[in-house]
């Protein structure tokens, strides 16, 4: 766009074809008041805006305007009589428009950063602002379009779907909940939640290993653990004794550990998993993802865990539970912006112990907020045998049990899959369906209600 472009000129023309012709506004991309950067222009934009929507005029002009709305009518009758002729040029003042609202953002928000004189974390979160604004303003309106315009592309992806099978999307590893889920889409958001120890992290990391090893890039945001403790799980994956590895110090034969160690670092050490310790804000961990998706195409991002990160907007709200609304819509339009999944775990309410005797629903969810609005999916991992006191020894088959209970998922049906854990090398297994119903009579025995939904259906 040349430089020389006077604004307020296009402006100008822009509002005397509109105020001209009606049927004008109907053809333009779309265009907010604040778009405009005289004063008087943003309320003939207000004012223009405020009749369509009311749908009271099929036609109008500058007196008609100006009467209604109280405005300058001279100014209004000047604008329509220099406005320029052409069926294109208001579409074209219009996208100019948008270019120079864009322009100003941009230039405010760096003028901002300069004279914060900010440093550190402050400033990463200024600069994320900057492209965050500028990514808002950049998207395109492309406005409505016929439903059979999108059934060609619709069929041609159904046909990749089948030729590529599971290869096309992300999966969790396991094969029942894959059924189930039929794998993670690009722009979806999946909550994993629990209470502490049923499994979240253990889960995540599974779920990053195994689409590691289908070369898909992993990038994982960890907020709880330390880079020896992250190694710690992925070493104890491969079929050391986690035990042995955190009391190195004691063991028996240390040096012998450490070989074992050696041998299974060689599984790991090549994996396109790259893990981050050190964004712990929205700001920070969307720049991050922004970066590694363009430098190496990364495609899922896992959060661990969503209340762990912290609030950026400076709007100094005291809300916990706004906040991690505010994070969560992040999430989402993060995961749609950069087109690949997102995987963010959850804490459940401690009122859920408190409580027992029961499993969790969506309420549960720790400053929930609108987290299961903004989920395309929400799974809980539940264990029975830390929600209910039980009188004498709990059999294996009921302690390292977990239920993967889905209470949202959008186009699939609500539910629940079994999966054992391995304690000693922090990792799950599907379970057989023998094993599935020994622990569901197990359950029954103990009067403990099984079933979260009833009636089945699908998630919304």
């Amino acid at each position: 766009m040349s430089s020389n472009m006077d604004p307020l000129l296009i402006e100008r023309s822009l509002l005397g074809c509109v105020i001209r012709q009606r049927d004008v506004l109907d053809s333009l991309p779309t265009l907010r008041p604040d778009d405009f950067m005289d004063s008087l222009h943003v309320e003939i934009w207000k004012a223009i805006l405020h009749e369509a929507t009311a749908g009271r005029l099929r036609s109008w002009d500058a007196v008609i305007l100006a009467n209604r709305s109280g405005l300058d009518l001279q100014y209004m009758q000047n604008l329509q009589l220099a406005a320029p002729r052409g069926k294109t040029v208001p579409v074209e003042y219009a996208t100019m428009i948008r270019q120079f609202s864009f322009d100003r953002r941009v230039r405010s928000s760096l003028d901002e950063i300069i004279r914060s004189e900010a440093s550190g974390d402050v400033l990463r979160a200024l600069t994320e602002r900057v492209l965050t604004n500028a990514l808002d303003s950049e998207m395109s309106d492309d406005g409505p379009r016929l439903l059979g315009d999108g059934i060609q592309s619709w069929f041609e992806n159904k046909a990749k779907m089948i030729a590529q099978g599971p290869d096309m999307y992300i999966v969790t590893g396991f094969p029942d909940i894959d059924r189930r889920m039929g794998g993670l889409r690009p722009g979806e958001v999946m909550i994993v939640a629990g209470r502490p120890g049923t499994g979240k992290t253990q889960f995540s990391l599974e779920m990053g290993e195994a689409n590691a090893r289908r070369k898909k890039k992993i990038h994982y945001i960890s907020l709880e653990m330390m880079s020896d403790q992250m190694t710690n799980r992925m070493i104890s994956r491969q079929g050391v004794h986690a035990g042995s590895l955190r009391n190195l110090h004691s063991q028996r034969d240390p040096e012998q550990v450490l070989v074992d160690a050696t041998e299974a670092a060689k599984n790991i050490i090549n994996l396109p998993i790259c893990v981050d310790y050190s964004s712990d804000d929205l700001a920070s961990i969307s720049a991050r993802a922004r970066r590694m998706k363009r430098k190496e195409n990364i495609e899922l991002l896992v959060v661990d865990y969503l209340q762990l990160v912290g609030d950026d907007s400076g709007s100094g709200q005291s809300n916990r539970v706004q906040e991690v609304g505010r994070i969560s819509r992040g999430l989402k339009r993060l995961a749609v912006q950069l087109e690949i999944p997102i995987v963010a775990l959850a804490q459940l309410n401690r009122s859920l112990e408190v409580n027992g005797n029961r499993r969790p629903q969506l309420s549960d969810l720790r400053e929930a907020g609108s987290i299961e609005q903004d989920a395309d999916f929400v799974m809980f991992l539940w264990r029975h045998g830390l929600s209910f006191k039980q009188e004498g020894a709990m059999p294996t088959s009921a302690t390292n049990v977990i239920e993967a209970i889905f209470a949202k998922g959008r186009e699939i049906e609500v539910g629940t899959e079994y999966l054992r854990t391995e304690f000693e090398h922090a990792r799950f297994r599907s379970m057989l369906p023998g094993d599935v119903a020994n622990y569901l009579d197990f359950i029954k025995q103990q009067n403990t209600p099984v079933k979260l939904v009833s009636g089945g259906g699908f998630g919304s």
